[in-house]
């Protein structure tokens, strides 16, 4: 799924950062978040 949304956001650009936040706990780590998006994630 990581791999996935990695795909999505950086290649296909049909997610922004913003958009897998709420993924956060719940299916991926706040380390997933940044290697999926390239961000540090920020609550908010």
């Amino acid at each position: 799924m990581i791999e996935l949304l990695k795909t999505e956001v950086q290649i296909w650009k049909t997610l922004k950062a913003k958009d897998i936040k709420i993924y956060v706990p719940a299916i991926i780590t706040q380390d997933d978040f940044k290697t999926i998006t390239g961000e540090d994630f920020e609550e908010g």
